[in-house]
């Protein structure tokens, strides 16, 4: 997944964008016309648009709650945020994490994204 979600960021989706398709197209999730979410996703993209939560982040927890139910989707919302934090100093802020290189963020999530959809699903 996260090859895909590089992908997608290399080929010019905003960050909620390219963790979502890259989850539909590894998981199989059927998703309403692509220009139709693209463009509702924009409204999420770079941390609200004043710098808050990076939107990667959120198109993960989107994809969680499309594929689990509530209980389990907050199972992994928890999981997926309390890593990220982990690793990176407690920041969650797309403002602070732009700093750095979003592909790499993009990347990363992917793989935390994967990695507990595969656990969550077995």
């Amino acid at each position: 997944m996260k090859d895909l979600a590089v992908k997608y960021y290399t080929q010019g989706y905003n960050c909620s964008a390219c963790i979502f398709h890259a989850a539909a197209e590894r998981y199989g999730i059927k998703l309403p016309r692509d220009e139709m979410l693209t463009k509702a996703l924009c409204g999420i993209t770079a941390g609200f648009g004043i710098g808050s939560i990076c939107s990667v982040l959120i198109g993960a927890i989107f994809t969680f709650g499309l594929l689990f139910d509530e209980n389990t989707c907050k199972s992994a919302r928890i999981r997926l945020l309390d890593e990220f934090a982990k690793n990176h100093g407690g920041k969650t802020s797309c403002a602070v994490l732009k700093r750095g290189d979003c592909k790499k963020i993009i990347a990363e999530i992917a793989e935390y994204t994967e990695q507990i959809i595969d656990e969550l699903s077995r």
